[in-house]
C-alpha cells in the first residue's frame, strides 16, 4: 500500500509535534522542580523512579532561564499549532487560523495580564517570544 503525499504530509507533521511536545515535556520533567502538576501524572503512572534516575543523569547540566522556563511554552505551543494544521480542513480558512491562533492569543493575553497582577505569574519577554515564534513560522508556512 502507498501513502499519499497527504499521508506523508500528516505523518511528518504528527511526528514533529510530538517530538516538539516532548522535548518540551522533558525539560520539565528532567530539570523542573518536584512541585509541578506534571510529576503527579509521573507518580500516578509508576514512573517516579524511572523519571528520577534520569534526572541523577542530567543533575550536572545546567541550562539557562530561556531553556528552562520559556522554551518548553513556545515548544508546546508549535505542538499545538501542528496539531491543529492536521485536524482543521485547510478548505476553510477562517476556521482554520481561528483554531491556529486560539491557545497562542490565550498563551500571549495571559502573558500580558501578567503585569497589573490580574493572571498569577511574573511578566517575562522571553516568554512572548517563544509564544509568538511558532505563530510567525505558522504564517509564514
Amino acid at each position: 500500500m502507498r501513502l499519499t503525499s497527504n499521508q506523508k504530509q500528516i505523518i511528518c507533521q504528527s511526528i514533529l509535534s510530538l517530538f516538539l511536545l516532548g522535548v518540551g515535556g522533558s525539560i520539565y520533567l528532567l530539570f523542573r522542580p518536584k512541585t509541578l502538576l506534571m510529576f503527579k501524572w509521573v507518580e500516578s503512572l509508576g514512573l517516579n523512579e524511572y523519571i528520577d534516575r534520569l534526572r541523577d543523569v542530567v543533575s550536572k547540566i545546567t541550562l539557562n532561564h530561556i531553556t528552562l522556563y520559556s522554551l518548553p511554552d513556545g515548544l508546546w505551543l508549535a505542538s499545538y499549532i501542528i496539531v491543529v494544521n492536521i485536524i482543521v480542513s485547510k478548505h476553510n480558512k477562517n476556521n482554520l487560523l481561528f483554531w491556529g491562533f486560539l491557545l497562542p492569543f490565550i498563551a500571549i493575553a495571559f502573558e500580558f495580564l501578567q503585569i497589573p497582577g490580574i493572571i498569577p505569574g511574573v511578566f517575562d519577554v522571553f516568554d512572548l517570544i517563544c509564544y509568538i515564534i511558532p505563530l510567525l513560522i505558522y504564517l509564514t508556512y
